[in-house]
């Protein structure tokens, strides 16, 4: 509390200077984005009144070309997410320039990420609950999944793995065959693109 009066009492000062001279107080309306990694950011306050943002190591910082007077409302928002990115507002986006003596906001950009989903045909359940069960794993994460089959056998059990990062490995192995069967997997592997995997199929057969 303590701090925030010590910031409007700065503002006011400011404005008070700036008015005794003629002059009316403006702003650069500024800030940071963390994570972005990938390029075509584009920010926006409406109209024309948008601003490229490159990556870089480490946060990036960014200015608009329009200074607000004071008084002025704003709003910050995504106008375009970069490649492969997702973009959100994080604070400090919107208000009126002159509730504080600048303003900076803070964006936060992570890699789009997406699951590896599949099925299993031709699986039985086994007759003991020790016997052993069909357990894939994917390599690029090392998390595993154990899969039973349907006791009334008229669906096919489902999976899935992730979520992955665009552009990261996936790689979708048995780590352990079920008692009594043999299975394989086909579309298994790849490199996570856009969109959700839901084409890996296991299929098992009796030895």
């Amino acid at each position: 509390m303590k701090f925030s009066t010590l910031r409007a009492s700065a503002a006011l000062a400011l404005i008070l200077a700036l008015a005794g001279c003629g002059g009316k107080a403006s702003f650069d309306v500024s800030g940071t984005v963390i994570g972005l990694s990938n390029p075509g950011l584009v920010l926006t306050m409406g109209g024309n009144d948008d601003v490229n943002v490159a990556p870089a190591a480490g946060t990036v910082n960014f200015t608009f070309g329009r200074r607000l007077s004071y008084g002025d409302a704003y709003e910050i928002r995504v106008k375009q997410d970069p490649v492969h990115m997702t973009c959100s507002a994080y604070r400090g986006t919107s208000g009126t320039a002159g509730q504080t003596t600048n303003i900076a906001a803070i964006f936060n950009c992570t890699k789009n990420a997406y699951m590896v989903t599949g099925w299993v045909t031709g699986l039985t359940a086994q007759v003991a609950t020790t016997d052993p069960q069909l357990v894939l794993i994917n390599g690029s994460t090392g998390g595993q999944v154990t899969i039973a089959a349907a006791t009334n056998g008229s669906t096919n059990p489902t999976f899935g793995f992730g979520p992955v990062e665009q552009g990261v490995a996936y790689g979708i192995t048995v780590q352990t065959q079920p008692k009594g069967q043999f299975c394989s997997v086909v579309n298994g592997s790849g490199l996570m693109g856009d969109a959700i995997v839901s084409n890996v199929q296991v299929s098992c057969k009796a030895q």
